[in-house]
């Protein structure tokens, strides 16, 4: 979009709205000469210049310039007649954290996102190695059983916001990227069980690190699809999970075998043994909640374990660098309140300034 649409754009919103341009360009620290150039269209408008008046207004950074086709690229996971990719709801919240991470890149608060090399011709088994070494350099080999040790890890490793959260039906995770604006984010549904939670943060890293796009084509998305990019995701997803070198080979797989594997790596049993691809039917292997130990007691059990993770898991980079920017009076308060979900701008204060203190 060229300066003269998004000036014009943003002035018509300015207008309609309550306030006059004079307020508008002293409640988001621009001088009035600069704010009346850039609605004119002599000036280029900073990101955060945008955010902040989409923010003082109440709308979204597309809705304040007027742009109709999401800023960046995407891919997803759903199922049935779920399309991802023109879901209003689901739309939004990518929105939202494409604006607030690429307002901080305008406004050099954060660490730029880190990949691994990744050679030409790679096999998915190889991507899923390399995945796993580059997660390992910074929080070592151990299983990710929960959630959030997946989440925080990749946003460690690779500078990815990780959002669980309440989606809609149908729709288990969806990735953007945009890398211009150094925007690269997972967000996951908590409608599912952990295990294929999991398995969809998984599937969506494998997504960024090919750089897929599937937003022109919504056959792609299915869950389950025969499409090479999404089989190529789903191989790469379990092998992120179950490394290759921590699999075991023992002489014949049996049902208890598996479903011991299973639950160290916490995934379905069924997932396990085609990983491992032991030749047992599925309705001979029991569920995750089956393979989970009986001597296993208090917090260590299914229930709590399942209940821990299925509840929001903010994205907790993100959250930490808008603290940042607002403690070093780069940014106002809202955009950490709207996402770290304060309603009270007092408390969203308090609360930033303690985050803002705390070692990322």
């Amino acid at each position: 979009m060229d300066n003269v649409t998004i000036g014009n754009a943003v002035g018509r919103n300015i207008d309609a709205s309550a306030r006059n341009r004079a307020s508008v360009a002293e409640a988001v620290h621009m001088a009035p000469s600069a704010l009346s150039r850039s609605i004119s269209g002599e000036r280029t408008f900073k990101s955060v210049e945008l955010a902040w008046i989409a923010d003082l207004l109440g709308l979204s950074i597309d809705e304040l310039v007027g742009r109709k086709t999401l800023p960046f690229m995407a891919a997803a996971r759903a199922k049935g007649s779920a399309d991802a990719h023109v879901d209003e709801e689901l739309s939004g919240i990518a929105r939202t954290l494409f604006e607030r991470r690429s307002g901080l890149a305008q406004l050099g608060v954060g660490d730029a996102p880190s990949f691994p090399r990744i050679p030409n011709n790679a096999t998915p088994e190889q991507l899923a190695d390399l995945i796993v070494q580059h997660i390992r350099q910074f929080v070592g080999d151990g299983v990710l059983a929960d959630v959030d040790d997946l989440a925080s890890a990749i946003e460690t490793a690779f500078g990815i916001d990780v959002w669980v959260r309440d989606l809609p039906e149908g729709i288990d995770g969806y990735c953007i990227h945009a890398t211009d604006d150094q925007v690269y984010g997972i967000i996951a549904s908590t409608r599912t069980s952990p295990q294929r939670t999991r398995f969809t943060i998984a599937h969506e890293l494998a997504h960024l690190v090919c750089g897929d796009n599937t937003l022109n084509q919504p056959h792609v998305i299915r869950d389950g699809s025969d499409d090479p990019i999404e089989r190529r995701a789903h191989t790469i997803a379990s092998g992120i999970l179950m490394p290759r070198d921590k699999m075991l080979q023992p002489h014949s797989w049996t049902a208890e075998k598996i479903a011991e594997q299973a639950y160290k790596y916490r995934v379905a049993p069924s997932a396990f043994a085609a990983r491992v691809k032991a030749g047992i039917y599925q309705e001979q292997l029991p569920t995750l909640a089956g393979a989970w130990p009986d001597a296993l007691k208090g917090d260590a059990t299914f229930a709590v374990w399942k209940k821990r993770n299925s509840a929001e898991r903010k994205p907790k980079r993100l959250i930490h660098d808008l603290a940042v920017a607002y403690a070093d009076k780069k940014s106002t308060v809202r955009p950490f309140a709207l996402v770290a979900g304060f309603d009270d701008l007092d408390e969203a204060r308090d609360a930033a300034r303690a985050e803002a203190a705390t070692a990322a």
